[in-house]
């Protein structure tokens, strides 16, 4: 694992790295390598961006909230959310909200940057929004507006924000580093992010057509070309999108500390039991993904092994984020990794990373 993770790290300033892997409960990996953008060294303290990995904590959220019998998969969002009972969708349910098949991956009404940070228009524009396509009949990765959704169910449920819930039910009491929404006083501790190199000729066409047809691709991500900017790293670069409480977008290390208590190696109670973490890491989602042109499989807000996230095996959920961090857990092997960076993978469905590190992880646990 040291060998690969070294392997990963771009010898230049900016690109830092971290690495977790806790297998039967026991930290058997601690890495940490390169330095950051202003040149100080990348360690174990290092915060940074995770982007769409913070999609599992998130769904670590709603799993103990179906743990708890305070949010029903199957009654439709609307029973907890009555606003969001318009444009035909009075029947869409939480199970397909969570697993990526309610039809809300894009927005019809154009936002600001200003209206994505302060998130009530966005939440105002799901509730008024038609599905895309007829919920449940097919599945497309909403890379936003994910987060939105899974944030308004929590917060009507609990009465609590999401970052807060995440605060005091999983991050406190496992004693994580791991933040939705970070606070101005951690704000030294992050490490910039660094574009990689350009994208090659295959992708940029890619990239090109779906700007220029407004493909559910470009839609999905941008939202709608809200958050298209020239340099991903200047846009969540700013204070502002660290401090943002974007599950699907900002969140801070820690992955592999989580993932462990999902599968009860934290040490005390386990955060989830056994026919529960079966019901939300069950296969929800897969095949044909409409919004990112590639095959692609999810849970109940987990990521499943997939071309997108190519984890140790079928069994294993997370989430991977366009940055190249990610965190998963695998209980067939009895493991739980994280992995952060502060280089943004230039392919985000092919990251040389990510299958560097899987293989070594295979080896190294089927032979432990």
């Amino acid at each position: 694992m040291r060998q690969a993770f070294e392997a990963t790290l771009v010898h230049r300033t900016g690109a830092g790295a971290a690495l977790c892997v806790i297998h039967n409960g026991r930290t058997a990996v601690d890495l940490w390598g390169g330095t950051d953008l202003h040149g100080r060294p990348f360690t174990a303290d290092t915060l940074q961006l995770v982007f769409s990995a913070t999609k599992g904590a998130a769904a670590l959220c709603t799993a103990l909230l179906v743990e708890r019998d305070q949010l029903d998969i199957h009654r439709p969002v609307a029973y907890y959310w009555p606003e969001f009972a318009q444009a035909g969708k009075q029947t869409l349910t939480v199970d397909h909200a969570l697993s990526h098949r309610g039809g809300l991956a894009a927005l019809d009404r154009r936002l600001s940057l200003d209206d994505v940070f302060d998130g009530e228009p966005v939440i105002e524009s799901l509730a008024a929004q038609r599905p895309l396509w007829k919920p449940g009949s097919a599945h497309g990765y909403h890379a936003v507006t994910y987060r939105f959704l899974v944030g308004k169910l929590v917060k009507r449920e609990t009465g609590t924000p999401l970052s807060r819930y995440f605060a005091a039910e999983v991050r406190e009491p496992l004693g994580l580093d791991f933040w939705i929404g970070l606070p101005p006083d951690l704000e030294p501790r992050v490490a910039p992010l660094i574009d990689g190199p350009p994208p090659g000729p295959a992708q940029r066409l890619i990239l090109h057509i779906a700007r220029r047809r407004r493909s559910l691709l470009w839609r999905s991500l941008t939202l709608d070309g809200t958050l298209h900017s020239a340099s991903t790293a200047e846009l969540f670069n700013q204070r502002r999108s660290h401090a943002a409480q974007m599950a699907s977008a900002t969140g801070i290390r820690a992955l592999a500390g989580m993932y462990a208590a999902a599968l009860g190696q934290a040490g005390g109670t386990p955060l989830l039991s056994p026919p529960v973490l079966e019901t939300v890491t069950r296969p929800r989602a897969e095949g044909w993904d409409r919004c990112m042109f590639t095959r692609s499989r999810f849970a109940l807000g987990f990521g499943l092994h997939s071309k997108m996230s190519p984890f140790t095996s079928q069994a294993a959920f997370g989430h991977y984020g366009i940055s190249g961090s990610f965190g998963f857990a695998d209980p067939t092997l009895d493991l739980a990794i994280g992995y952060i960076t502060s280089h943004i993978a230039p392919d985000a469905t092919n990251d040389p990373r990510i299958r560097a590190l899987r293989a070594a992880l295979m080896k190294s646990a089927t032979t432990t």
